[in-house]
């Protein structure tokens, strides 16, 4: 299989935009950018001071087997004007303040190489969420994350919730005995309550 190389950009509304990079020239010095997905994440909790659903993407971190982190907190309230025009829903489990973990394997491995030039973009099937995690939901958006070699991930959260929290690997593998499952469709999305460790005061 050959990796795709992809571009993922997050929005104040819960909105992901992937475009598939290729070279557009046969010398390879010209990149192509090509649309092929819009997402919009939906938590199930609408935050406790506000009747809307909607939630914005604070920073996203790439993982191991074309994963993406993606960390979200509660909508303000001009950002929260509904649905996006044309994104494609992708219902969540839990607050939206959290950080779910998208599996875009589906869309990161080709079987075939983007022809050099081609103007047609490879429109790809959504992301499913593996898990999400909400270690920090009740004080504060995780602001920065990082996968250890190991295959573990760490998630800082804001000033109000000041910790360092360590999720193992089997947690973000669905290995390990998760808190609650939400079936979203044909996928059973994982809820993650408790970290496997929390380094408090940072």
């Amino acid at each position: 299989q050959t990796a795709r190389r992809l571009l993922i950009a997050g929005d104040s509304q819960g909105g992901l935009r992937v475009w598939q990079v290729h070279r557009s020239s046969n010398n390879g010095t010209d990149l192509a950018f090509h649309e092929t997905g819009f997402y919009q994440l939906t938590p199930s909790s609408a935050s406790p001071s506000s009747s809307s659903s909607n939630c914005s993407i604070v920073c996203m971190e790439p993982l191991q087997d074309g994963r993406l982190a993606v960390s979200t907190d509660f909508a303000t309230m001009s950002n929260s004007s509904g649905g996006l025009l044309g994104a494609t829903t992708l219902p969540t489990p839990g607050p939206a303040r959290a950080v779910h973990i998208l599996d875009f394997s589906s869309s990161y491995y080709s079987e075939e190489e983007p022809v050099a030039g081609s103007t047609t973009p490879q429109l790809s099937p959504p992301p499913t969420i593996q898990c999400t995690l909400t270690g920090h939901s009740s004080k504060d958006a995780v602001i920065c994350m990082c996968q250890l070699p190991n295959g573990d991930f760490l998630t800082g959260g804001g000033k109000l919730d000041a910790t360092l929290q360590l999720w193992s690997r089997a947690q973000l593998d669905g290995e390990d005995k998760p808190q609650e499952h939400q079936q979203q469709s044909d996928h059973t999305a994982l809820l993650c309550t408790q970290p496997h460790k929390v380094l408090s005061d940072v």
